[in-house]
């Protein structure tokens, strides 16, 4: 939920912290306005510019989701379980599975890179 604020359109004053927007700066960098996010439920809250698709629930009196939001829901949790397996097959390597050292913060991205290539 933290990254999904950051990637608001909240002006500087009101961060609290400037490591704060300098982080949603970079965020803004890397995804553009046509990128989507899933999420599962806890997101549903969330507004924003950005395309956030969360699963459907059924609203109070319904007995049902329609065609079109129950197939919609049910693609979303199938993506949503395969990242979801994909990040417990992960956490089996000891290196991600532990506490990882902060020297090897610089080249984080490119260790989980070839960890995910090596999963694949």
């Amino acid at each position: 939920e933290l990254i999904w604020n950051t990637l608001s359109d909240d002006k500087v004053e009101d961060y609290e912290n400037k490591d704060l927007f300098a982080h949603s700066q970079q965020l803004h960098a890397i995804f553009s306005k046509n990128d989507m996010f899933i999420g599962d439920r806890g997101f549903v809250r969330c507004k924003g510019k950005w395309s956030l698709y969360t699963p459907d629930s059924i609203c109070k009196g319904e007995t049902q989701l329609s065609t079109i939001k129950a197939n919609q829901t049910t693609c979303i949790t199938r993506v949503l379980n395969a990242i979801e397996r994909g990040f417990g097959r992960l956490k089996q390597w000891n290196f991600i599975g532990s506490v990882v050292n902060t020297d090897f913060i610089p080249v984080i991205g490119s260790i989980m890179r070839t960890l995910c290539a090596v999963d694949n």
